[in-house]
């Protein structure tokens, strides 16, 4: 049955682009840079338009979260390289086809120019800028074009890039990342994305490099003073942090009377202990959801930050002090999630709570 719809849909190509050109599309060789939400859109559009070689590269694996719109992948894939589910799947689309899938940062050595000169033509699928001018850089210095897809934030973009032909990704300056007041993030937040920002900032503070431009730089010295000793309670290192931050540092804010009016009330201290008796009953609404998709209690992100800073200190002990934020790495994101929701409950903000993925 495969077989049969692949002849037809190659006909239809066929007529559609001649025999030539038909031609030329089933002998090039392709590379596919990213295996997400347009990856994979891409990937099946061109073995379907008959691409029959095809390499694709991906850093990263399959979250829950991925699912909803990246359709190749299944929950039985989660946890597994997309690039890997990817080109099993499109396989099954074109079983003649060889698709060759490489798990990894195409930013490394290995995918350097020697690598992207084997192409005839690059594809991105990228969601960063760092990446998409890495790319873009290689296919200049190898003079192979490139197809650039990719997106930044919500917005998206598409064009073709040819050395002497075309002006290249970088020739046009790209928005700059948002960038937050200092004392929203540090004092005033308003929305959630200030919490996470806040967060964030927050997990490198404790566990990554000094940093002067931390944007919570004041409270180095708290959150480090568990660096220095050799042997550390990882709970009982939470705890404290969770009081420091939640309760004695939200009082200092409170206490800030020209900061609050009637329209913005002071924040509440949290300590843990209170924070434990907030333990939400789950709702009819719940019975149905998986455990990512459920809104958090402020007890469960009362233990999941303790229990997180517990992680840290126990089985990751050696990076502390070299450590930064990602969102593929469970211990920092169930860190920054907990502590975002937290601080959203000290400022009593109207969003109930931020998700597990939202900030995937």
């Amino acid at each position: 049955m495969v077989s049969e719809v692949t002849a037809a849909g190659d006909a239809a190509v066929k007529a559609v682009l001649g025999e030539e050109r038909f031609a030329t599309v089933q002998n090039s060789k392709l590379l596919v840079v990213g295996a997400g939400g347009i990856g994979c859109e891409l990937l099946k559009n061109l073995v379907l338009t008959g691409f029959r070689n095809i390499e694709v590269v991906d850093l990263d694996t399959i979250d829950v979260s991925n699912l909803n719109r990246q359709f190749l992948f299944r929950r039985i894939h989660v946890d597994r390289p997309k690039s890997v589910v990817a080109a099993e799947a499109v396989r099954q689309f074109r079983p003649e086809a060889e698709i060759i899938s490489h798990h990894g940062n195409v930013k490394d050595a290995e995918f350097g120019l020697e690598f992207i000169a084997k192409f005839d033509v690059v594809v991105n699928a990228l969601d960063n800028l760092e990446a998409r001018r890495h790319v873009n850089r290689l296919c200049l210095a190898a003079e192979k074009p490139l197809l650039e897809a990719g997106s930044t934030g919500h917005l998206g973009q598409v064009t073709v890039i040819r050395k002497g032909d075309t002006e290249c990704f970088e020739c046009q300056a790209k928005p700059s990342q948002k960038v937050y007041p200092y004392c929203t993030i540090r004092s005033t937040p308003e929305k959630p994305v200030h919490c996470l920002t806040w967060a964030k900032n927050l997990f490198d503070l404790c566990f990554g490099p000094e940093d002067e431009s931390n944007l919570l730089a004041d409270l180095a010295a708290d959150m480090r003073k568990f660096q220095a000793q050799e042997s550390v309670d990882g709970e009982d290192a939470g705890k404290r942090i969770f009081a420091h931050l939640f309760e004695e540092d939200i009082r200092k804010q409170a206490e800030l009377e020209d900061l609050w009016s009637d329209q913005r009330p002071p924040p509440g201290p949290l300590s843990y202990e209170e924070a434990l008796k907030k333990n939400e009953c789950p709702t009819d609404a719940d019975k149905d959801k998986l455990e990512t998709q459920k809104v958090p209690s402020v007890a469960g992100d009362a233990k999941g930050f303790v229990a997180s800073v517990a992680k840290m200190y126990g089985e990751r002990r050696d990076l502390i002090g070299q450590s930064s934020f990602s969102k593929d790495d469970p211990i920092a994101m169930d860190f920054v999630h907990c502590a975002a929701n937290l601080r959203m409950q000290n400022y009593r903000s109207e969003t109930a709570q931020v998700l597990y993925h939202a900030m995937q």
